[in-house]
This record gives C-alpha cells, structure tokens and sequence, in this order.
C-alpha cells in the first residue's frame, strides 16, 4: 500500500496562497494584532531598538506583537524568536513577513523591559476578563470583538487580583529567562566561533595522523 505523497518542491504553483488566508479569521494572532494596535505607544514610553546605520527602524508595535505572542508560546530566547519569524506561519502573518534579528530583539527588551512587563499584565488580564486564557478563539472584525459574556466571564476585584500577582511573577520569570538564555547562548556562540579555527586544525592533524598510521600498514602489513 502507497504513502500519501506531498508536493514536488519544484512544482510551479499557479496560484499564490496569500498570507492572510493562512491564518484562520478566529485565531489569536488576529486579537494580538488589534490589541497592540490600539495601544497608545508614546503614553507607555517605549524606546525604538537601536538599528544600522542608513537603515530604516522597525514599528515598536512589531516587537510588542512578537513578544506577547512569544511570551504566549514560550519561545525563551531572542535567537529563537529571530528563528520563529522566519519559519512560523502565525508569525510571518503576525510581522507581515518582517523578522528582525535577535540583536535587535534583545536591545528592545533591555530597553522596554518595564513597559514589556506592564503590556503583558494588562493584555493577560484583558483575556483573563473575556475568558481568553483557556485560549479559547474569539472573532475579530476589524476593531471589533466579539465574545459571549455570561455571569461565570464576571470576575471580582480581588480574583482578578490574585490572578494579576500570578501573572505577574510569570511575566517576571519570563523576562529572567529571556535575559539568561540569550547571554547563555551569546557565549556559546562566541566560543564556537572562536574556537572553530583551532578545532579545524586539531581535525586537519587528526586526519594527518591516520593517513601516516594507516600508510605504515600498508608498507607493513601483519602476516
């Protein structure tokens, strides 16, 4: 019995599948996009990532909406997260195709980490009161949203409370993490670049070393 059998690679495709119509009209991207859209970036003071020389600077939005979804999907380091807005279909929707480098990505958190960590607050408890945090879809039209409210989606004061100082030591932790995983894999990166002349020596020698043992058995072979 044959395998189902997917697309040759180098199959011309006659028509081009836009970008929108791969993200689903009730998928969460589409309410991190509107929320951040509304959001009012010079209030908050956030800071730009510093970028090249004659280049052009990234929308701070586009970082805000890269780090909650992030954040949302535990995607611990900034060298992961250059990696995700390349790859992931929900981000490449997200970011319409831009992926900034993890450079970039970092000095942006370093900049904003205390407006990082009042966005993620505000924007989980905004799910928490319309019973988001289940990730349970809602409908986007627009700047519209739609969701079905019933006495159990009413929460008091003090239980949104509680759940904002879980939040908020989660968002902490988060904000740790990221910190420590990109210094963590900076060193790593560094020490492998740094060694990598000197390793392809050992190997080159390495590589010596076995073709004279494996010639001295040829001009001595064993009776």
């Amino acid at each position: 019995m044959g395998y189902v059998e997917g697309t040759d690679r180098n199959q011309l495709l006659l028509f081009e599948e836009k970008i929108d119509e791969m993200i689903a009209e009730e998928h969460l991207v589409r309410f991190i996009d509107v929320y951040v859209n509304k959001i009012d970036l010079v209030k908050l003071e956030i800071f730009n990532a510093e970028n090249k020389i004659g280049s052009p600077g990234y929308d701070p939005a586009l970082y805000l909406k890269i780090y909650i979804y992030s954040y949302l999907n535990k995607i611990r380091s900034s060298r992961k997260i250059e990696r995700e807005c390349k790859i992931n279909i929900e981000l490449i929707w997200l970011t319409c195709r831009l992926s900034p480098d993890h450079w970039s990505i970092s000095n942006f958190r370093k900049k904003n980490t205390k407006a990082l960590k009042n966005i993620f607050k505000e924007f989980l408890r905004f799910c928490h009161k319309l019973n988001l945090l289940s990730f349970k879809l809602v409908a986007i039209d627009g700047t519209k949203l739609r969701a079905q409210n019933s006495q159990n989606n009413i929460y008091k004061k003090q239980e949104i409370d509680k759940q904002l100082e879980k939040y908020e030591r989660k968002i902490n932790e988060y904000i740790a993490e990221l910190e420590t995983n990109d210094k963590k894999e900076q060193d790593e990166f560094e020490f492998l670049n740094k060694n990598i002349p000197q390793k392809l020596r050992q190997l080159e020698k390495h590589k010596e070393k076995l073709e004279f043992v494996k010639e001295i058995f040829k001009e001595n072979p064993e009776p």
